[in-house]
């Protein structure tokens, strides 16, 4: 092959790029490296993808002409072969916990519509001559459960889906959202002492029925925490301070210790104090 140009002894690295890139090189003298670049190379008529490390060095004579180039490379096809199997292992944990995760979630957001569906069920069976506002009263209850359950399960179906959940955010009114929440945490934590001081309610921008889930997890454990209480109360407001929508949800229940709020973001951490409670 010596005395033929490059492209002709090697016609399928021109295709891949290789000779534009020695041309770069003798024309402008600087060396040109490369890691785990991928090549097409053919073998007794079999055509595979090789990864090298390589070089194409520029030999300048005195006057800094390009003479020759020296060309190294290492095939690290096995390297980069361990490297992309590592990746995919760690991709399949990475969704392995997010899997974990999302059951997680939707074992705890169903808790509260599957609760309500479950005491309606149970109160209407032992009452022999329930009136008919009672019977409606509990069956809109159930109603409402089951389309919180069907929100919870969409949302969810949809996260699977696409593994980044693009939700549709709109102006969300909260009037009629949070008084159906507080509802239903009083009849599914069975509080039937609990008071709610509701006042202004902000809209607010957002997807629908993560907004409904995210008020229900937080009302729901306001109620919660309050039950052993003579008189247990939860307030709920909100404001606009500086361009932002600021709701407060405040209730004399038994409280998070000072000590542990920093734990306060943890996924599924509890206080100290919250034992007692299922």
């Amino acid at each position: 092959i010596i005395g033929q140009g490059f492209a002709e002894v090697f016609p399928n690295f021109t295709e891949q790029g290789f000779t534009d890139l020695l041309l770069n090189v003798w024309h402008s003298g600087v060396t040109y490296r490369a890691t785990a670049y991928p090549a097409e190379i053919s073998t007794g008529g079999i055509t595979e993808t090789k990864y090298f490390d390589f070089e194409y060095q520029a030999i300048l004579d005195k006057d800094g002409n390009t003479v020759a180039i020296l060309h190294t490379s290492t095939d690290v096809t096995a390297r980069k072969k361990a490297l992309q199997l590592l990746e995919e292992k760690d991709s399949l944990m990475s969704f392995n916990k997010e899997l974990e995760l999302l059951t997680s979630n939707l074992s705890h957001d169903l808790k509260n519509p599957l609760g309500v569906i479950k005491m309606g069920a149970q109160f209407m069976r032992s009452k022999t001559n329930m009136p008919s506002t009672e019977i409606h009263k509990w069956c809109d209850a159930i109603l409402a459960s089951i389309g919180s359950m069907e929100s919870i399960l969409n949302h969810t179906l949809r996260v699977n889906e696409v593994r980044r959940y693009e939700n549709s955010p709109d102006y969300v009114a909260m009037g009629e959202i949070i008084a159906q929440i507080c509802m239903e945490a009083k009849n599914s934590l069975d509080a039937p002492k609990a008071k709610f001081d509701i006042g202004e309610l902000q809209p607010v921008y957002g997807d629908e029925s993560l907004v409904q889930q995210l008020f229900y997890s937080i009302i729901g454990n306001a109620v919660r925490y309050t039950t052993n209480e003579e008189s247990p109360s939860i307030s709920i407001d909100s404001a606009i301070k500086d361009g932002h929508t600021i709701y407060q949800i405040q209730d004399n229940g038994i409280g998070i210790p000072s000590e542990e709020l920093d734990n306060l973001f943890e996924l599924f951490y509890r206080g100290s104090n919250a034992r007692d409670f299922e």
